[in-house]
């Protein structure tokens, strides 16, 4: 018999999470986890997350001050330089973001140049 449907009891979770690897996750589980912040995540990886488009993605990052590596490799809907340029524009702060996987995206090198500018060194 199957037992009870898995329960996050999440509002002391993200005051003290460092790390988050959601790679392969519903990006709707990810955003309930940390939706309404995480002062304290420095690193988060959403690689091949599903439903993970770029306003969702910005929204969340918006709210993570303290982050320093992101992981966007193969998100679904693939990134494009659009995307990519809409959420460096919502990052919380951008100068300290110091790497961002884009791999198995649509990012092209003018993507990356963008990013390389926006961001921390």
């Amino acid at each position: 018999a199957a037992g009870p449907p898995l329960v996050v009891d999440t509002p002391r979770i993200p005051d003290r999470l460092r790390r988050l690897d959601a790679t392969d996750a519903a990006f709707s589980f990810v955003y309930q986890l940390i939706g309404a912040g995480a002062p304290t995540l420095l690193a988060l990886d959403l690689t091949a997350c599903s439903d993970a488009d770029s306003r969702r993605i910005g929204a969340l990052v918006a709210r993570l001050p303290q982050l320093r590596l992101l992981r966007l490799a193969a998100v679904d809907p693939p990134l494009c330089d659009a995307g990519l340029s809409f959420v460096l524009a919502e990052l919380a702060a951008p100068q300290k973001l110091r790497l961002m996987d884009l791999s198995n995206t649509a990012v092209t090198k003018d993507g990356v140049a963008d990013a390389s500018r926006r961001c921390g060194p």
